[in-house]
């Protein structure tokens, strides 16, 4: 950042670089443990410009994000656990307050289970066995597609609606590709999309999606997907068996860390 940010107050989701302005002012956004959205980014005379966003709803007490925001540009994306994905800017009529860049949330088709991320011109998230969901960052494009609030969504859910006329509506599905239990996206870059998912045959028999049976890290495959189109374009076994494994990318491969120390290439 250059210089010392004090945030004076608890960090419960990580912080990612955010920059405004031409020339970029660049600083940092993070979630708060209240789950206040706080961006700041330093001013010209050695202080900081501040905005906040509540990502509480009416009816909701505790806001839980399902991760980290994600940045395009000025605009931040957050999800949260009550599967909303909402976008958000500095607002220019009030000091202080990032609002809402769309004029409603989109309303996930499942819980995600982490934070979004920012891939083009794509907003991808995660919902574990549900499927991983890609939806356009540019809310103008699939307009006439707009989420609608699902059945089952809670009735105070349109207390989250901006009405103002200006803004854009957010954008329709891209995809949806589904995946097995304990699937989990490990990385989005350029017009690929990884993830990993385990295909043990009692876990896809398990009725339930917690599942904390060995099998559960048998038969794990790595998941190579079109981020344009979420269509499936190669998947490999993944040679472990001791529990937590951990991706790093470089290059055109993949390096495989297991939890017990096991170090091995993976897939060009």
């Amino acid at each position: 950042l250059g210089r010392e940010l004090d945030t004076g107050m608890a960090i419960d989701q990580p912080p990612v670089p955010y920059a405004v302005g031409d020339p970029p002012r660049v600083g940092a956004v993070w979630i708060n443990d209240e789950g206040r959205v706080i961006a700041e980014v330093p001013d010209e005379k050695g202080g900081w410009d501040m905005w906040s966003h509540d990502t509480r709803v009416p009816g909701e007490t505790v806001a839980e994000p399902a991760g980290p925001p994600a940045v395009r540009g000025e605009t931040i994306y957050i999800v949260t656990r009550s599967g909303r994905l909402d976008a958000l800017r500095p607002s220019t009529s009030t000091a202080g307050e990032l609002e809402r860049a769309w004029t409603q949330s989109v309303f996930l088709p499942g819980v995600p289970e982490s934070g979004p991320i920012v891939a083009g011109d794509r907003v991808i998230v995660s919902l574990g066995a549900e499927g991983i969901v890609a939806y356009s960052a540019l809310p103008d494009e699939l307009a006439s597609r707009v989420s609608a609030k699902p059945e089952d969504a809670p009735d105070d859910a349109d207390g989250a609606v901006d009405s103002a006329a200006a803004k854009p509506k957010p954008s329709g599905l891209l995809w949806r590709t589904p995946c097995g239990i304990g699937g989990r996206v490990v990385a989005v870059a350029g017009d690929r999309v990884w993830f990993v998912e385990c295909r043990h045959p009692a876990i896809e028999a398990s009725e339930t999606h917690r599942v904390a049976a060995a099998e559960l890290w048998l038969d794990q495959h790595l998941v190579a997907l079109d981020a344009d189109t979420g269509r499936v374009l190669w998947e490999r076994p993944i040679d472990t068996a001791d529990g937590t494994v951990l991706f790093e990318r470089g290059g055109n491969s993949w390096l495989r860390r297991g939890y017990r120390g096991q170090i091995g290439r993976a897939h060009v």
